[in-house]
């Protein structure tokens, strides 16, 4: 059995996150256990985040996914980040005022951790399976909140065989509609679940 756990992150400065969207239709697929919009704010993200680890790390019989999503004002294709960086520069404050340059997340962890999924086989979706989407691969998160909540899940995930992290960032339901978006992440989790 493969739990799979959606997040999205929320408004930032009045600005409404497609991700929001995107979570609501998430939540009634059957393949996703709990979708959950995090604020966006460093806090926030332990908040939301550290019971979902820990029960993930009592339940250790079943896999558990936490696929994070954020969006990208540079996307043109749904991006399936590769990695995270042990490093935060919020230049811009986030919802709770926390400001930082060029910070360690945590200590003693690698400068770069990685996600064990094979990103290769969901890039494959659009072009074997006609899904409307296409999928690429990035190797830089940022260094805000997208990095800086998947490189925590990353450090959690890694110390358990059966638990895996991705962030996937999206773009503007201008550039891909919503409709598509949806149809597309539905379609990666469904392959997670016959995957795992």
């Amino acid at each position: 059995m493969v739990k799979v756990i959606v997040t999205a992150l929320g408004t930032f400065r009045g600005y409404s996150n497609p991700t929001m969207a995107l979570a609501e239709h998430l939540r009634e697929d059957p393949h996703v256990d709990a979708a959950f919009v995090i604020q966006i704010a460093a806090e926030a993200v332990r908040e939301t985040m550290t019971p979902l680890w820990q029960d993930a790390n009592e339940n250790e019989s079943e896999a558990t996914v936490f696929l994070h999503l954020g969006d990208s004002d540079d996307a043109k294709h749904i991006v399936l980040e590769q990695c995270a960086y042990n490093e935060a520069t919020f230049d811009l404050a986030d919802e709770r005022g926390w400001v930082c340059h060029n910070e360690t997340i945590l200590q003693g962890e690698a400068d770069v951790l990685s996600t064990t999924l094979p990103l290769e086989k969901y890039v494959a979706l659009h072009q074997v399976h006609g899904v409307p989407c296409r999928f690429v691969i990035s190797t830089d998160p940022g260094r805000y909140i997208c990095n800086y909540t998947y490189f925590h899940s990353l450090s959690r995930t890694r110390l358990h065989a059966n638990q895996h992290a991705l962030f996937i960032h999206v773009p503007s339901f201008d550039v891909i509609s919503e409709k598509d978006q949806v149809d597309s992440l539905r379609a990666l989790i469904a392959t997670l679940h016959s995957t795992l």
